[in-house]
């Protein structure tokens, strides 16, 4: 596993815990000293790892006992959570009790404080997103009344600014709060090399992005309609966020197996008292359909007496999943200091198991609203861009007629070209920050790659581009055959 830098994120804590913990308890029932348990602990790239330095260094440097240190560390830290495990573990030395029982427990309930942290974030996030659904149709209600009055009244174009920036930041906080209330996880592997679809997301970024902003700013010099630009910016945009959610699928199906896996290997290891190789050939991997040919290329690097460390951390590499490399990390460092494979591939597979059943369940929540939100979209932008062509074709029909003295009295009548003008002004990128937050939305709400972000915005700006080049025709066909009738 790459020692990469501790994130001071408080929102990894959790997750943290339940990693640092998972393999506390799972090197230690390995039976190696004290010291050593602390050492290893020390070099995870995680945001509890600095803590356990301090106390390896302040026992081994500055002689102090592992109790005391572990007590004077705990104390100097702010974090109740990781405040109460040094002290917890401070208590269980000075008690006497085993490393390897303690630290089980301790994973065990981590599992569960962990499991209970993320369901409540999933159920307020169930109620945000039912929330933000409201906030966004509200928003464009308000839009909507907006035009209204400018025909009924003479109101001033500031007025009307003025409730387009409320309308668009209300929906922007509406977003910002779907990102904080989410949980926060990280699931793609942090590495340059990947996966072949994370070397085509790669190669695909810079050309999709730049095709998308270049080419409409080029056609645009033509005099294309607004439409047309919209749809030819979300179409370079779709190819990327599709590769980017069948990358992001691909991780889920593996870290579904990645727990099975390491929990079978270690029972057969045991079961027939031989090497992980041989009991890898003894595993039926028709049973891990995403994970299976990530086995099998491992144990045939394993059987050419390649470096295991290096066959391990290809498959890692291979599989672009950093659930898979913390759990398989957690596997090797306790087997290389000697574990029983199954108590081992028991104890480190709890992670994995823990976290690839909370995201099934927040899927449940996501995946519905993000559907909703894109339905949701196509109705406002479609709406809006009807009432706003409703005022372009009427007040075209009223410009070619003499209301004499009506025109005074009636502030509708006075509604002019500019009026109009300035409703078109305002339209456009009122549809694109729309199409912006409703593409976030579903983003935050579901997790994943970030470049998924694309496959969601280029949806919606199709959406909003089509209903630009569609909806006014059907208004303007509506008004002909009115006027026919």
């Amino acid at each position: 596993m790459p020692k990469n830098k501790a994130s001071s994120n408080r929102d990894a804590v959790s997750v943290d815990l339940l990693f640092q913990l998972t393999y506390l308890s799972t090197i230690a029932a390995a039976g190696i000293p004290r010291s050593r348990i602390f050492q290893m602990a020390s070099g995870l790239p995680n945001t509890i790892a600095p803590h356990f330095e301090k106390i390896h260094v302040l026992a081994e440097k500055m002689h102090y006992d592992y109790t005391e240190a572990c007590r004077m560390v705990g104390q100097a830290i702010q974090d109740t959570r990781i405040k109460s495990l040094l002290l917890r573990i401070s208590s269980s030395l000075i008690a006497g009790e085993a490393e390897s029982d303690f630290l089980e427990r301790e994973a065990k309930a981590q599992a569960e404080t962990y499991s209970n942290e993320y369901e409540g974030k999933v159920e307020v996030l169930r109620k945000y997103t039912d929330a933000y659904t409201a906030i966004t149709i509200s928003a464009a209600l308000v839009l909507v009344v907006a035009v209204v009055s400018m025909l009924i009244y003479n109101t001033s174009s500031a007025f009307i600014m003025g409730l387009v920036v409320v309308s668009v930041g209300v929906t922007g906080v509406g977003v910002w709060i779907l990102y904080k209330v989410a949980p926060k996880e990280s699931k793609v592997l942090d590495s340059k090399e990947g996966p072949p679809k994370a070397r085509l997301l790669a190669k695909l970024f810079p050309i999709c992005v730049s095709t998308s902003f270049v080419l409409p700013a080029l056609l645009s010099v033509r005099g294309l309609p607004i439409g047309v630009l919209l749809l030819v910016a979300a179409f370079p945009l779709i190819p990327l966020g599709l590769v980017a959610n069948s990358y992001d699928r691909d991780i889920d199906s593996k870290d579904k197996e990645i727990s099975t896996f390491l929990r079978a290997l270690g029972s057969v290891a045991t079961a027939i008292g031989s090497t992980l190789t041989e009991a890898m050939e003894r595993l039926d991997l028709r049973s891990f359909a995403a994970l299976g040919p990530h086995i099998k290329q491992l144990h045939d690097r394993l059987v050419t007496r390649i470096d295991p460390a290096l066959c391990w951390r290809r498959m890692v590499t291979d599989s672009g999943s950093g659930l898979i490399d913390r759990s398989v990390a957690i596997f090797q460092d306790a087997i290389n200091q000697g574990g029983d494979a199954g108590e081992v591939g028991a104890r480190s597979s709890l992670m994995a198991q823990k976290v690839s059943t909370l995201r099934e369940r927040r899927r449940i929540v996501s995946v519905a609203f993000g559907w909703l939100t894109l339905v949701m979209h196509a109705t406002i932008t479609a709406l809006l861009v009807f009432i706003v062509s409703i005022v372009d074709v009427f007040s075209g029909m009223l410009s070619g007629v003499d209301m004499g003295g009506v025109k005074g009295m009636l502030p509708f009548f006075s509604f002019s070209s500019a009026d109009v003008q300035m409703l078109r002004f305002i339209l456009i990128p009122t549809l694109i920050l729309f199409s912006l937050a409703n593409a976030f939305a579903p983003l935050v709400t579901d997790g994943g790659h970030k470049y998924r972000f694309f496959f969601f915005v280029g949806i919606t700006l199709a959406i909003a581009g089509a209903n630009l080049l569609g909806v006014p025709a059907a208004v303007k066909m509506l008004f002909n055959f009115s006027s026919i009738n």
